[in-house]
């Protein structure tokens, strides 16, 4: 029981220090980055020891490269991820996901109990069930860079000031209903969240929701419909709770060869001053996968900060290719021309991205 004493002390302090403390009573640190390897293997040994079957390790990292005429020109390892999965019993699993690339982070730490096919619980450091771009992840989206209202709506680079990668920390519940060959009709997400992103503990006494609800007319066919209700420290004065609320209505067909997905985001957050700001996005993507692994893909997507703003659109249209050559090797290759109505210019930009998966 030794090993869980160093699993749990790690957990709990991750989300308040650089250093994490390992023992105190003999006061071992060590950086994060370091931490989360030792994690990664001391997990082996815990499991070993409670006679549990041992966790899969998979990971990936990607390498970018950026060109684009406003003056950027550089590689950049995007994402270097470490993912350990398993099963607890026949009805609980885990796992534990870091980004080693950048600032090294804890990004999925939960367990979740699969009661029934209708009721199951996360929880945990999990994606916050909201939009369906979100709840996908770096290996399945289709570009490079999400679509601008999924990341300044969703937690990426939020309007907020909130960059979590889609995450909390929370409990969730899901299920689903009218079961088919495959699929289910009716599939839900409801989750509540500190508010406040991945390691860190909630900064006021308020919980965020957010829910989703998908419906399955056919399993290549999603209509969904999904909600965040929060509230976040006031810009002017931290001590007022000032309304962070996001609304998405989204829709996707998917037959594993044509994928046509859309959605449309509107939200209310206290950005500066006493004030809320109304902000609104759109996106509609198209791709065909060919025999080979082969993709070609465009998407459009729109984006306005303030919906009272004028010039205050920005819109992106990106045309791509991707090319699966192997099972564990994915290439992007995307052309992006942004149309910024306050700069008053177009910018161009190439970017290029290889996956390596284990």
């Amino acid at each position: 029981m030794q090993l869980w004493y160093f699993f749990f002390t790690f957990v709990d302090s991750y989300s308040d220090h650089k250093l994490i403390t390992f023992y105190p009573k003999m006061k071992i640190q060590l950086p994060r980055f370091t931490a989360i390897l030792v994690l990664l293997s001391l997990s082996y040994a815990i499991f070993a020891q409670e006679g549990i079957k041992p966790p899969k390790l998979s990971g990936y990292a990607q390498t970018q490269y950026t060109y684009s005429d406003d003056g950027t020109n550089t590689f950049q390892i995007r994402r270097a991820r470490i993912d350990l999965k398993g099963d607890l019993g026949s009805k609980i699993d885990y796992r534990f996901q870091g980004d080693l690339a950048s600032s090294p982070k804890l990004v999925d730490a939960y367990v979740r109990f699969k009661l029934c096919p209708y009721f199951n619980i996360q929880l945990g450091e999990q994606k916050v069930v909201f939009s369906l771009e979100n709840m996908m992840g770096p290996l399945t989206w289709e570009t490079i860079e999400l679509a601008q209202g999924i990341s300044k709506l969703s937690g990426y680079s939020d309007i907020s000031g909130e960059g979590s990668n889609g995450r909390d920390i929370g409990i969730s519940a899901y299920g689903g209903f009218l079961k088919k060959e495959g699929y289910n009709i009716i599939d839900y997400s409801v989750g509540i969240y500190n508010g406040n992103g991945i390691n860190l503990k909630d900064n006021n006494s308020h919980k965020n929701f957010a829910g989703k609800l998908e419906i399955h007319p056919i399993k290549p066919i999603t209509l969904a419909a999904s909600v965040y209700l929060g509230k976040i420290n006031g810009a002017l004065n931290a001590d007022e709770l000032m309304p962070k609320n996001r609304y998405a209505f989204s829709a996707r067909y998917d037959d594993k060869k044509l994928i046509v997905r859309a959605e449309y985001l509107r939200g209310k957050t206290n950005i500066s001053g006493t004030d809320v700001t109304t902000t609104d996005a759109y996106y509609v993507f198209l791709g065909y996968t060919f025999k080979g692994g082969i993709q070609p893909l465009f998407r459009f997507d729109s984006y306005r900060k303030d919906v009272t703003a004028a010039n205050g659109r920005s819109n992106h249209y990106v045309i791509g290719i991707n090319y699966k050559p192997w099972k564990y090797t994915i290439v992007q290759l995307n052309y992006t021309i942004k149309d910024v109505q306050s700069a008053g210019k177009l910018v161009n930009q190439i970017a290029a991205m290889v996956t390596f998966a284990f």
